[in-house]
């Protein structure tokens, strides 16, 4: 008998027996059916789903409504999923890549994450048969083994979703990936948990070992109740339609749990610097290593959460990006099909359009390094990086480490040096974004390198707010010195902490105010910023340059010289940042002089815009060099001062 498919009711006939793999997201079950000269004998009742297909629609049935619709070319995994994410989610497994990753991805948790938490378990078993009758185990295993249940639960979901996509069954690709969801929020909590029990035991120890029964038991299970309530409260809100709910309850999440973090390793690193009163004798170690341990632990958690933060930093941007077409975003096989700025021409890779001025920022970046010229260049940028100022930052960091090691008990590191290290990580973050950037354009994915462009745009202002912080506190210790004496320690401490947490909240708003698009604010904010940078540069070292003319009334004398030898390298410091930023300020404002500019063609735009790039050089430079001249370890110029003392 012929047949043809039709689609027909929810509920299957009887006599017909449902097939083996119903096409994926889809309610309407497409079934054989007679053609019409005996499909008048088929009017039985309705019989209920087979059980299964019952279970799973009616558990996903709040979340599944209206996602399942049948595209009659593929079986493809996409849906009108009414949670945004999920449905972007399903589109990036859908592919090739999307689906080798995530087989890749479940592999390495079997042979790796598995055998860790099968192991845990053990030990953790036998320790509870050796320990005696009214002992407790400690705080961190509790949360260490609520984080082995955490990445179990993470396993289970990415197998299923693999079986998922195997099947091309949606109800199991959502429910690994709500899985999933578990672990990415599970993880954050658990391990902030644990910094926190870390941070107590070394700088409140009083406390802590009043919490290690009773009450405190009481109170952690409390907190680990309250993480679990989180865990399915950001479940829940990974099924909102708004894009913009999910952004920011990812981003203050984690940006909470990274500040949370952050206090604990520097409040632990604080203890281990300035240790106790007894702790100061000759023959006794000057850090006590159980404190050496909690830091270790706490930065070790750090670093792993701060690669964390930059994927989710780069789902997001990847997520709510309005310069990405719907298959550069989930990974497709074409390479830029939709997204008219990457899109190559067939006769030649660098012919532009003339009228780019018209275009954004982002437009433009893309445009350049869409040709040869742009490679290259972004190439020997990337080299020089590496060779040239890696290797800077690298020695300042050995350097600083040495210093800290050296200093005796209640000493501080001056504010420059601190403002170096700083300038340090911008300097690492900045050869990461390049990084990113060649590995954007070798791919051809315009989200690795709109990730890249915003690492870059954090070098670019963040140079520019630590060189004005560098100048500012020469200007107070030459023209003001009993009050830079004065801001050496307490009251001084907690404002240069707090202008560094001025400076990075800054320097993300930038990256808000880049991440918009709009010309006219980025160039305007932009140039304001340059500008009162340029302005408060200037005005410490025409004050500094005023005090060395005119000495105070006691440096007159005939057999002195008659300018203190350190407030002329207070003096020279200046200006050496000072003719730095005025190249990057030469740069910014030819940049946007070329972008505004209608009488250039694209192609004249590019080469000027890819030259501006190198005029942030020296500004890089700077302070690690000045850092090392004070230390006297550079070779070129000895530093008459004792090693390790700034120009005080």
């Amino acid at each position: 008998m012929a047949h043809r498919l039709v689609p027909v009711p929810r509920t299957p006939h009887p006599q017909t027996p449902v097939p083996p793999r119903l096409p994926l997201l889809s309610p309407v079950p497409y079934l054989p059916v007679p053609t019409p000269r005996t499909a008048s004998a088929l009017n039985p009742p309705p019989a209920p789903l087979h059980p299964p297909l019952l279970i799973s629609w009616d558990v996903w049935n709040p979340f599944l409504e209206g996602v399942m619709s049948v595209n009659s070319s593929s079986a493809s995994l996409l849906s009108n999923s009414s949670s945004i994410l999920y449905e972007f989610l399903q589109k990036c497994y859908d592919t090739t890549a999307g689906t080798f990753s995530s087989t890749t991805f479940t592999v390495t948790s079997l042979l790796i994450i598995l055998p860790l938490c099968v192991y845990v378990i053990y030990l953790g078993f036998q320790r509870w048969r050796q320990q005696r009758s009214g002992t407790t185990m400690s705080h961190s295993d509790v949360f260490t083994f609520h984080m082995v249940v955490v990445e179990l639960v993470s396993i289970v979901g990415s197998i299923i979703i693999c079986c998922g996509i195997l099947t091309r069954f949606s109800e199991m690709l959502m429910a690994g990936m709500c899985l999933l969801t578990i672990n990415i929020s599970g993880q954050q909590f658990f391990h902030t948990l644990t910094c926190v029990e870390r941070y107590l035991a070394v700088v409140h120890p009083v406390t802590y070992l009043g919490l290690k029964r009773g009450k405190g038991i009481r109170l952690r299970n409390i907190s680990i109740g309250c993480v679990w309530l989180l865990i399915f409260v950001n479940l829940s809100v990974y099924f909102v339609e708004d894009k913009r709910v999910i952004s920011i309850f990812s981003y203050c999440t984690t940006a909470f749990i990274f500040m949370v973090i952050c206090f604990c390793s520097l409040s632990v690193l604080y203890v281990l610097i300035r240790p106790g009163p007894r702790a100061g004798g000759e023959g006794r170690p000057r850090v006590d290593q159980s404190k050496m341990r909690a830091f270790y632990t706490i930065m070790a958690i750090l670093g792993v959460l701060s690669i964390r933060v930059g994927a989710t930093a780069v789902i997001a941007v990847l997520f709510t990006s309005p310069h990405l077409g719907e298959s550069d975003s989930r990974g497709g096989v074409s390479t830029f099909p939709q997204v008219p700025v990457m899109s190559v021409n067939s006769s030649s890779s660098s012919s532009l359009r003339s009228n780019s001025s018209s275009m954004k920022i982002h437009d433009l970046i893309q445009k350049c390094y869409d040709t040869t010229a742009g490679i290259f260049s972004l190439t020997a940028l990337t080299i020089t990086s590496l060779l040239l100022i890696l290797p800077l930052c690298v020695y300042v960091i050995y350097l600083g480490f040495q210093r800290w090691r050296q200093q005796r008990s209640g000493t501080t590191m001056s504010h420059s040096d601190v403002f170096t290290f700083h300038m340090v990580a911008v300097e690492l973050m900045n050869i990461v974004g390049t990084i990113t950037l060649c590995c954007g354009v070798a791919t051809r994915l315009p989200v690795v390198m709109m990730v890249g462009v915003y690492l870059l745009g954090i070098n670019v202002f963040g140079q520019q707010f630590f060189h004005t912080l560098t100048c500012v506190e020469r200007y107070l210790a030459v023209v003001h010195p009993v009050t830079y004496l004065g801001l050496k320690k307490g009251k001084g401490i907690r404002l240069r902490n707090i202008s560094f947490g001025c400076v990075w909240l800054l320097v993300f708003a930038d990256m808000y105010v880049l991440s918009l698009g709009e010309d006219n604010v980025v160039r305007i904010f932009s140039y304001c910023i340059t500008a009162f940078n340029f302005m408060v540069i200037s005005l410490c070292s025409l004050s500094v340059l005023y005090v060395l003319i005119r000495p105070g009334p006691g440096a007159g004398g005939e057999g002195r010289p008659r300018v203190d030898q350190s407030k002329m390298r207070a003096f020279y410091t200046i200006m050496i940042i000072l003719g730095a930023l005025f190249l990057r300020s030469l740069g910014t404002a030819l940049t946007f002089a070329v972008y505004t500019s209608p009488h250039l063609e694209g192609s004249e735009q590019c080469s000027v815009f890819l030259s501006v790039s190198w005029f942030t050089l020296p500004s890089s430079l700077v302070l690690p060099l000045l850092f090392i001249h004070r230390a006297g370890k550079l070779l070129c110029c000895k530093n008459s001062n004792q090693p390790g003392q700034g120009p005080e």
